[in-house]
């Protein structure tokens, strides 16, 4: 089975190129680990809010979304609704 994969490799169409070559690398990699750190840090920020406030992420989802447009609060211009949280 171990031999197969490079000759399926090989006839793939699109071309052999490392990952870490790609813009994929950009979301998969971080700067150093205080930025791995923050983010976590913040992750568990939000999952303490909500279990504090016993809301769903689909709860604070909508909390975000003043538009309603299902976009969340990236794509939107207004402040979100923080008066669930």
């Amino acid at each position: 089975m171990d031999e197969c994969k490079p000759l399926v490799r090989g006839v793939r169409r699109r071309p052999m190129v490392p990952w870490q070559a790609t813009p994929l690398a950009r979301a998969l990699t971080t700067h150093d680990e205080f930025q791995l750190l923050a983010s976590r840090a913040t992750s568990a920020r939000v999952r303490a809010a909500l279990r504090r406030n016993r809301m769903r992420l689909l709860d604070a989802f909508r909390a975000f979304d003043g538009e309603q447009l299902g976009r969340g609060l990236h794509s939107s211009t207004s402040q979100p609704n923080l008066s669930s949280f």
